[in-house]
């Protein structure tokens, strides 16, 4: 049997709480960032962040910011690797 298909209101509910998932993967100064990308207030990047506001395009450009960060922090880690990887060589 196929699962049953939610529906956009039910979608929107789930992303709208999930959104507070992306706070620990944002770097400091996400609210600025977002700010200058969608014109949007950092009062209400806070409130669509924290659940009590929606609106796609704000959830969309933290998730690209998160990410974006992420990598960096990855890249940070791998790049320390290397580093201590080549002083334990020597």
């Amino acid at each position: 049997m196929s699962e049953k298909q939610r529906t956009p209101k039910e979608l929107k509910a789930e992303l709208r709480a999930r959104a507070k998932e992306l706070k620990p993967v944002l770097p400091k100064g996400f609210a600025e960032i977002v700010e200058k990308e969608t014109g949007k207030s950092r009062t209400f990047i806070y409130d669509v962040m924290s659940g009590r506001r929606w609106d796609l395009q704000v959830i969309e450009e933290l998730i690209k910011v998160g990410k974006n960060h992420l990598k960096r922090v990855e890249k940070g880690i791998a790049d320390l690797d290397k580093i201590k990887r080549k002083m334990t060589q020597k």
